[in-house]
């Protein structure tokens, strides 16, 4: 998601570690959505209602030049609107505070289990 930052932050004078613990803050700048596999809206407010993290908006780029394929997988159309998949996975829970619980883009699975590509390299290098 690092082609958007920042698109969270926490209230002012919230106490983050205290008040709501692991949330990265409510989502701002851009509008966002949690979307299921097939890139419908999840329902806000419960923690397992988990899926991908999806921006649009004013801040969002327009997307990656002379690549079509990268466009292709990056963006879809919402009602009529452009959304950028940022392949971070989380949920916004009953307050409207954003949680990322994981990441959909650059993992691969080994052994009925998930590995990201910075773990993979990581323990390469051992």
């Amino acid at each position: 998601m690092t082609e958007q930052m920042p698109i969270s932050q926490p209230p002012t004078g919230m106490r983050m570690i205290q008040e709501k613990p692991g949330s990265v803050g409510r989502p701002i700048a851009a509008s966002l959505c949690i979307v299921d596999q097939n890139l419908r809206p999840v329902v806000k407010g419960k923690e397992r209602n988990t899926g991908e993290i999806c921006i649009t908006g004013e801040p969002v780029f327009d997307g990656y030049l002379g690549n079509l394929n990268a466009n292709m997988e990056s963006f879809f159309l919402m009602g009529n609107m452009k959304w950028f998949r940022t392949g971070d996975v989380g949920f916004i829970d009953s307050d409207g505070f954003l949680f990322i619980t994981g990441r959909q883009k650059g993992k691969f699975l080994i052994n009925n289990h998930f590995f990201s590509e910075c773990f993979s390299q990581s323990y390469s290098l051992h």
